[in-house]
């Protein structure tokens, strides 16, 4: 239990790293990038409240998100919280809500898991 514990903090460790050193800052840029990342319409990103409001209707596994972006493939998208929950909660790919407050713009991606 404990090996698996520190391997999951591990993981997550290394998945706010990257999205930091991806994102490292609230500049307007950076919001852009993570959503032009998660193919979003460039027309939606000429603020950042703009790019807050088109994440809102973003549902990714940040986990399967940083996975896509670092293997160059196409992120899956579902189509409500209720989807992504029950993936979520399957798989155990639960991305701890502190790593998301340090990683920038990707906080915007966290959802109601439990």
């Amino acid at each position: 239990m404990a090996r698996k514990k520190s391997k999951n903090k591990a993981t997550a460790d290394a998945t706010a790293a990257y999205f930091r050193a991806r994102y490292n800052s609230t500049s307007l840029s950076d919001w852009q990038r993570l959503c032009r990342d998660l193919d979003l319409d460039d027309e939606l990103l000429g603020s950042i409240a703009k790019c807050k409001k088109a994440l809102r209707k973003v549902h990714v596994n940040i986990y399967d998100f940083q996975s896509a972006l670092s293997e160059g493939t196409p992120v899956h998208h579902f189509k409500n919280d209720n989807q992504l929950r029950e993936y979520t909660i399957r798989t155990g790919k639960t991305f701890p809500r502190g790593h998301a407050k340090e990683s920038g713009p990707v906080r915007a991606l966290m959802r109601e898991i439990f």
